[in-house]
């Protein structure tokens, strides 16, 4: 089973911040200002990374979390998510390449698009990434066509809850059609190996399915 995003736990202190990392903050502002310059910046705490994927491996050793490179695509942040053996989730074939060109093995990477282009698919298929999503019996006739051996997960609509952003109605089939669909993959002799589901945010239930 995979999830859109992934998390970890963490302390219920608050994390305390470096006096230098603050003047490092204001003196960008200062410059920013001085220089009339708007445009936003990040900043990116890469020990504060670690510790979370640290703390997620303790949590849960048998659970491997595939990072949505669509969250934020920094190098430094996928350079340092990759040296942890993380796994990654890739929406379009930039992405890939993105991952790819770190040297990420392919059996680390999901394709999580349910509408892929031929091209796309070939260009999966080429760099042996089997998993990818679907949602649908279009999706899944074009797989036969470009990447026959694929393994797939069936992306789930999730209902509406009480989350503040609704993010799990987007893509995914609903639970009507599931049945159809297995049924469909196995006609067309594809392999489907688990489910998908999106996650909503700032959900307040416990209930995601």
């Amino acid at each position: 089973m995979a999830s859109d995003q992934f998390s970890s736990s963490s302390s219920s202190e608050e994390p305390s911040i470096d006096l230098r990392l603050l003047l490092e903050i204001n003196r960008l502002c200062e410059d920013a200002i001085m220089k009339g310059d708007d445009t936003p910046f990040l900043l990116l705490n890469v020990d504060d990374v670690i510790e979370k994927i640290k703390q997620w491996k303790l949590a849960m050793p048998r659970v491997t979390p595939y990072y949505a490179v669509k969250c934020n695509s920094d190098p430094v942040l996928l350079q340092t998510l990759a040296s942890l053996n993380i796994g990654f989730d890739c929406a379009s074939k930039e992405e890939i390449e993105a991952v790819t060109d770190l040297d990420v093995p392919a059996e680390r990477i999901i394709y999580a698009n349910c509408c892929k282009g031929p091209t796309h698919l070939q260009s999966a298929a080429k760099l042996g990434i089997e998993l990818m999503t679907f949602d649908n019996e279009s999706e899944l006739l074009k797989i036969k066509q470009y990447f026959p051996t694929a393994k797939l997960l069936l992306r789930l609509m999730v209902e509406k809850s009480s989350a503040k952003i609704q993010m799990g109605t987007k893509f995914g089939c609903e639970f009507t059609l599931i049945e159809h669909l297995l049924e469909a993959a196995t006609r067309h002799n594809l392999s489907v190996v688990g489910v998908r589901y999106g996650r909503n945010i700032a959900s307040i239930s416990s209930n995601i399915l």
